[in-house]
């Protein structure tokens, strides 16, 4: 028996451009708001310590005009070290091939350039104003000479960056990102330098009261968490997002070059490139590029296409929740931080003062944005998945570890936020673990809840989605997105009914005990569990659905025969 055509992940849609966008407004968002970036330092040293809206101008200046000067001298480093010229004038025969190929994936795109270095067969694309061009290796001169195929594989993979329209986007998405961790780590050197060189001026009289080094490093631990450590989560969740969608564009350009026939070559080339030791292969969570095994894989086997990235969607939520962090305050020092219950955060919404309204707005706007993108994402995976015959009891296995990952990312983003790392490292404070899991699942509560509710749908959704014929990525958005909020509605109008009829016909809920979980937490809802006994519960149940995967009790059935060749890609 024949086997099935390969499904067409390009035809699903992509979240990378929007993602990036949503990450670069974060970026600039978070630089004025925060105080982790150099200018309220400056302000308070030079005397405007009061003037916070010009202290956060000034951050907004400094990250972008960090980001010109690297944009320019990226492309300055490239015309003058790399010895760039035309191709067509370098090389007649190799400019025609690539032509060739640049009018079958990108017709009228491509503009290909050439390095002095023999020795150098790499390629990637180089951003200029309005047109992207592509730069090739010396060392892809002689490749063509002695494998044509392979060298027409890796113009083909550039050729589908510029056919995507994302290499400006992946280029200024990455320079913000450094620009923005580069003010982030200067503030927090100039600051610890300025800490320890005021504790070198007054130690004689520090030692004289019978304190030693340990004293001095309390003393500095709510000062580094308060003025920059803070942000190193928030860091840490853009780095991880971005990974993910440079990754995901690497993916996508060797999935349309082996849509023009070149599977086989690039495959074979990117497994000869993955015997090479690499970063990505040793530590993966660090390399925001995909090794070239991983590569392979992805070309090789259908089912990769469906592996959720849970780094992704615990650095999205992570960053949703620090969203919250600076959500408008109520002008005496209360925030969304300060409410433990969700009584507390209604009123919170209801005390917010009008002038802030519109910040709100855009905020959870943001936060919303976000939470379609790891939709979108979950959509992709149980796609792939229902097309190579996993049931729904499978994919709920995936939404039930994406939700778990979503509240790991959410408790870990709130947890980071200024006031809840300087009341964990002051002893002065009393601040216990359990307000720390209050403070977080009440401010993530929403955005948690409804991407539980896209998600769900989503998966519902997917095999119906993947037994018709495809629509334009973007109408296919709009589709997905209204169905999954119609599904979203009558789910919680059914479970409000339920929970309703059900309190009508017992009288309540009954008392809630457990000598098994701790109730150290808030309890939300009467005769409910509290927030930190839900936790251990949703742990628990995360242990035994991946002990039902492992042991085979739940997996995937034999694929399918395909239904729509329209979703296939050619061989």
């Amino acid at each position: 028996m024949a086997a099935a055509p390969r499904l067409d992940p390009l035809k699903f849609p992509d979240e990378t451009k929007a993602g990036l966008a949503l990450v670069a407004g974060y970026i600039l968002f978070d630089v004025t708001q925060s105080i982790s970036f150099g200018a309220f330092g400056v302000a308070t040293w030079i005397g405007w310590g009061a003037a916070t809206q010009l202290a956060e101008a000034i951050q907004l200046v400094a990250l972008l005009l960090l980001t010109a000067v690297l944009l320019c001298w990226r492309q300055l480093r490239a015309a003058y070290t790399l010895g760039l010229q035309p191709l067509p004038a370098a090389d007649p025969s190799f400019a025609e091939e690539a032509s060739e190929v640049g009018g079958q994936i990108a017709p009228g795109r491509c503009n290909f350039v050439v390095t002095a270095n023999f020795g150098d067969a790499n390629a990637f694309c180089l951003a200029t104003g309005g047109e992207s061009r592509i730069v090739l290796g010396g060392g892809l001169r002689l490749l063509f000479r002695k494998h044509p195929e392979r060298a027409r594989a890796i113009v083909a993979h550039e050729c589908s960056h510029v056919e995507s329209g994302d290499v400006s986007y992946a280029v200024l998405g990455w320079l913000l990102f450094v620009s923005y961790a580069l003010l982030m780590l200067a503030n927090c050197v100039g600051l610890q330098i300025k800490f320890w060189s005021d504790v070198c001026h007054i130690w004689p009289v520090y030692a004289a009261h019978g304190m030693g080094v340990v004293d001095a490093i309390q003393k500095n631990l709510p000062n580094a968490f308060s003025n920059g450590g803070n942000d190193v989560a928030a860091v840490a969740g853009v780095w991880l997002v971005q990974r993910h969608f440079i990754r995901l564009r690497e993916f996508r350009a060797d999935e349309r070059a082996a849509q023009f026939g070149y599977r086989g070559v690039l495959t074979d080339l990117l497994r000869a490139g993955s015997v090479l030791p690499r970063l990505g292969d040793k530590w993966r969570l660090l390399s925001m590029h995909p090794s070239a095994s991983e590569r392979a894989k992805q070309l090789e086997s259908q089912t990769s296409w469906g592996r959720m990235d849970v780094a992704f969607l615990g650095g999205v939520s992570l960053l949703i929740a620090r969203i919250s962090e600076d959500l408008p305050a109520l002008g005496h020092n209360e925030s969304l931080q300060t409410a433990h219950t969700m009584d507390e955060f209604m009123e919170w919404i209801v005390r917010v003062s009008p002038s802030n309204v519109w910040l709100g707005v855009a905020l959870l706007a943001l936060q919303s944005s976000l939470v379609l993108v790891m939709a979108l994402h979950v959509y992709r995976t149980a796609a792939v998945l229902s097309h190579h015959g996993g049931g729904l009891t499978y994919r709920l296995t995936y939404l039930y570890a994406a939700i778990l990952t979503v509240f790991v990312g959410a408790l870990l983003g709130t947890g980071s936020s200024s006031a809840s790392l300087r009341a964990l490292a002051d002893p002065r404070e009393a601040f216990d673990i359990a307000q720390w899991i209050d403070a977080a699942l009440v401010a993530s509560i929403l955005s948690t809840f409804t991407f539980f509710h896209l998600a769900l749908g989503v998966l519902v959704f997917a095999n119906y989605d993947v037994l018709r014929p495809p629509k334009r990525p973007v109408l296919l958005t709009m589709f997905l997105t209204a169905r999954t909020a119609l599904a979203a509605v009558l789910l919680e109008v059914i479970l409000s009914g339920c929970l309703t009829a059900y309190w009508h016909l017992t009288g309540g809920f009954s008392p809630w005990g457990s000598a098994l979980l701790p109730n150290a937490t808030t309890q939300m809802l009467q005769g409910m569990p509290s927030l930190l006994q839900g936790l251990v519960i949703l742990l628990g149940g995360a242990v035994s659905v991946a002990g039902l995967r492992w042991s085979g009790l739940v997996k995937l059935k034999a694929p399918r025969s395909p239904t729509h060749p329209d979703w296939y890609a050619k061989q």
